[in-house]
């Protein structure tokens, strides 16, 4: 069961990125970015969470025809929504584990990831009015052609709704994941109890600071059974089941990486 949800919930992420990618102006089937999607997760495993599956989602993507600006922008946004989801359901968890421990510390917090969401939605959609020296650097172009979109895309608000619709159900497959295992380990973990801890585990594991999650996820979902009164050793087993699923599906992204082909000839643009 836990592995069917995390192929539902790649094949949603899947989807997401389709939708980023028209509102960018990049044509991309659904299978093809299934493919892709499944390619970066493979990656994911093996290299620096987060970075390495989205280095090769952007790579994968220029392959495909698009010049490395436009894919690079398009898994940077990609990324964004998914972050943004991900940091929505910290903040909603938060005011639930005040009253849980009778504390207004996680109201502090939530109110501190507010105001730091609108601090940096705001630099985003202003990258492109940035002081003169940061412009004239070769790499600013991409951050300028990230900001363009951003600013594009809230002119959507409807296709916004979708994509955060989307970006929310793949993290909600994880909580029910990671309640599934733990109640078949003998933790009783409700759906509630899962909103509280795993979206701020899964944030510290989506950080390039880890190869596959591995580690700070245990730390994470340790801690975070502690905190609601659950046993500890259970929820590394959990994060050990967990992982094992994604390794499971990273198989599968292998053998599609493999089954890719050579890689097109690279534009002197690109090469620079």
């Amino acid at each position: 069961m836990s592995f069917v949800l995390l192929l539902f919930a790649l094949a949603l992420s899947a989807i997401r990125w389709v939708l980023v990618c028209n509102l960018t102006g990049i044509g991309l089937s659904i299978l093809m970015s299934g493919a892709i999607v499944l390619i970066g997760h493979f990656f994911n495993q093996l290299l620096p969470t987060s970075f390495g599956g989205d280095a090769m989602r952007g790579w994968c993507l220029w392959r495909q025809g698009t010049t490395l600006k436009m894919a690079f922008a398009s898994v940077l946004l990609d990324r964004l929504f998914g972050l943004t989801a991900l940091l929505l359901l910290v903040i909603g968890g938060l005011p639930l584990l005040a009253i849980r421990l009778e504390t207004n510390l996680p109201f502090v917090l939530a109110g501190g990831l507010v105001v730091s969401g609108a601090f940096g939605l705001f630099l985003l959609l202003n990258l492109h009015v940035a002081p003169l020296a940061l412009r004239r650097r070769r790499f600013w172009s991409l951050f300028e052609r990230l900001s363009r979109h951003a600013r594009r895309i809230l002119g959507s608000p409807s296709k916004i709704a979708i994509i955060m619709a989307l970006s929310l159900a793949v993290h909600a497959s994880a909580l029910y994941t990671t309640a599934l295992l733990s109640n078949a380990l003998g933790a009783p973990l409700t759906m509630t109890d899962a909103l509280l801890i795993v979206p701020s585990v899964l944030v510290l594991s989506a950080l390039p600071i880890s190869i596959g999650g591995w580690g700070v996820r245990e730390a994470g979902l340790a801690g975070g059974f502690a905190l609601i009164g659950l046993d500890p050793g259970i929820a590394v087993t959990t994060s050990i089941l967990f992982g094992t699923v994604n390794i499971l599906g990273g198989v599968i992204g292998g053998l599609v990486f493999l089954a890719m082909g050579r890689p097109g000839p690279v534009t002197s643009e690109d090469a620079s």
